[in-house]
């Protein structure tokens, strides 16, 4: 299992809930209920690669990419609960994706952080890119006022 996909379909499943799909919400809840009690690495509060189903971790490296999916799955999951919980998740979430963004070369990010705490020293892939602007979109949407067509956040 992969956390990181866990909080891309928790997210995903929170956009289908708003349309009305039926069970979305129980879903998100699912998926980020395992991601969180078996994906995450509170030593460098991140997401990792690879758990099993029975929740051992697989593969204790931390890509860039589930750092995002985190923090947009409690941001939409905040904008339906309201629960102070989602925040603190968002917090958490971002602080592990800062991790990646703190790069010596400005405007560029690193993509692999091995579980020893040590970064992969390769190419930032342009991948990322993606994954890095939905997640300030996510930011962008729970920051807008109601109403508020462009957040000020753009």
């Amino acid at each position: 299992v992969e956390p990181g996909h866990c909080f891309e379909w928790a997210w995903l499943m929170e956009r289908l809930a708003l349309w009305g799909l039926t069970g979305a919400s129980q879903t998100s809840d699912g998926l980020v209920g395992f991601a969180r009690a078996y994906g995450l690495d509170s030593g460098r509060g991140v997401a990792v690669n690879e758990t099993l189903t029975n929740g051992e971790i697989r593969n204790a490296d931390a890509r860039l990419w589930p750092q995002t999916e985190r923090l947009k799955a409690a941001l939409a999951r905040f904008r339906r609960t309201r629960q102070p919980l989602e925040i603190d998740e968002a917090k958490a979430a971002f602080a592990g994706l800062f991790l990646y963004l703190d790069n010596p070369q400005p405007g560029l990010w690193r993509d692999k952080l091995r579980s020893s705490g040590s970064w992969i020293d390769e190419p930032a892939p342009g991948s990322s890119l993606y994954h890095i602007t939905c997640a300030i979109a996510e930011l962008c949407d729970t920051a807008a006022k109601p109403g508020e067509t462009i957040p000020k956040c753009w």
